[in-house]
């Protein structure tokens, strides 16, 4: 039956000779994988999510789409079945508009009305427009940054910062760089970063960065004799929480970090020698692997915390050189509970059909649907499942991050037609 099938009823009942016949009651049928309402919108960028509170004049293939939404039952849709943005109306046209993106005319506040493929409710996004993007400082400002001396490869990265003291994220910018007492460099600027060439004597170099003739910051650069071997070592990186959530997927994901390996001389980085090895001081919580591509590799394996350790190795000497503290968390949802669909009291399998996780799992439900999708492919222990013909039971062990809870249930195999 589908969404256009609803339909009515009414029940009449007879006895000794009198009818009596009730109202018609109207029935209307819900697809589960339909969406009814859309709860959460975002603004995209590109691919990615974009994470300001504002666009700016100059912000370009900004587009609405859904985030979350729910059936007609209240329970939210998978992700892929996300409904499509039929029509986007604006309540200032002369603001923005809305043609295969948002178009930004001018700085102000306007309201997106936005209607989606068979949802009848529609959901208003406000949004502020903001002026466009101008170059006013840099995120060097006010630092010194280290070079190798005389090095014909040396180059300094400038990121160049907007009046909201956000990246520049126009495509194509030109900036004005004056390096100590060389002539004045014009350096392109994309997406808010550039580069200057920095092969200098040894010595301290200031660095006027101007947008035009304005100066809008100045950096130093200290140019070092790099000699002998390192004298610093680091692991780099972003976020040192991890999760073993499996249900996590995607940009999502969060079960395996891959961390920068940096060594240096003096404040300058240079190259990684030969004898790195990192270890970790609690391999149940989290495994390190050996350093590639001056990187290392964390894969979390329980909620806890480790230590990661990065060690020098000459034979069998070894000398930890740098640390670094790792969080495993686990927002993996406990299962409590785990009931044969329909209110059964035993699993009933059609004659032919294999017992095994799988089969299983489908006659099984945890009371979610999104939960219920992930059953055989990730909640279930497939290793630790057991059947027994004889008792005609099944053992059902949820893997540890979900819990970790055994269960047993009847089976009952149909008999031949």
């Amino acid at each position: 039956m589908t969404r256009e099938e609803n339909f009515k009823y009414a029940v009449k009942v007879s006895k000794d000779g009198q009818e009596l016949v009730s109202d018609w009651t109207d029935v209307k049928v819900i697809d589960a994988a339909e969406a009814s309402e859309v709860t959460e919108i975002s603004l995209i960028s590109g691919s990615d999510a974009w994470k300001l509170g504002y666009i700016t004049l100059t912000d370009e293939n900004i587009t609405i789409k859904a985030k979350k939404a729910i059936n007609g039952l209240g329970k939210e849709i998978e992700e892929v079945k996300l409904p499509e943005v039929e029509k986007i109306t604006s309540s200032d046209i002369t603001t923005a508009y809305y043609e295969n993106g948002i178009k930004a005319l001018k700085a102000g506040n306007v309201v997106f009305t936005v209607k989606f493929v068979n949802v009848e409710k529609t959901v208003e996004v406000p949004v502020q427009i903001r002026d466009a993007q101008v170059a006013t400082s840099i995120k060097e400002n006010g630092t010194t940054i280290k070079v190798k001396a005389n090095d014909d490869k040396a180059t300094v990265k400038i990121n160049v910062l907007d009046q909201y003291s956000e990246n520049l994220r126009l495509a194509s910018q030109k900036v004005n760089v004056k390096v100590g007492e060389a002539e004045v460099v014009e350096t392109a600027i994309t997406n808010g970063e550039g580069s200057v060439a920095a092969n200098l004597a040894k010595g301290i170099h200031k660095v006027v960065v101007l947008s035009g003739e304005k100066e809008i910051g100045t950096f130093n650069i200290e140019a070092i004799d790099v000699t002998g071997q390192p004298d610093e070592y680091k692991l780099i990186a972003k976020d040192t929480t991890l999760d073993i959530n499996p249900l996590l997927t995607g940009e999502e994901a969060k079960n395996t970090l891959a961390m920068d390996v940096k060594a240096y001389v003096n404040g300058v980085e240079v190259a990684l020698p030969s004898n790195l090895i990192a270890k970790s001081s609690n391999e149940k919580v989290a495994a390190v692997g050996t350093i590639e591509s001056a990187k290392a590799t964390v894969t979390a394996k329980t909620a806890g915390q480790a230590t990661i350790s990065l060690y020098t190795k000459d034979g069998d000497l070894e000398v930890k050189v740098f640390d670094i503290e790792i969080t495993v968390e686990n927002t993996t949802p406990q299962i409590e509970k785990l009931a044969i669909k329909d209110g059964k009291d035993k699993i009933v399998l059609a004659n032919g059909t294999e017992v095994n996780a799988a089969s299983i799992a489908a006659k099984l439900t945890v009371g979610d649907d999104k939960l219920d999708a992930k059953l055989e492919s990730d909640i279930i222990d497939g290793d630790n499942f057991v059947y027994s013909e004889n008792d005609g039971k099944v053992i059902v062990t949820l893997k540890d991050e979900f819990g970790g809870k055994i269960f047993i249930f009847d089976v009952e195999i149909e008999p031949e037609a």
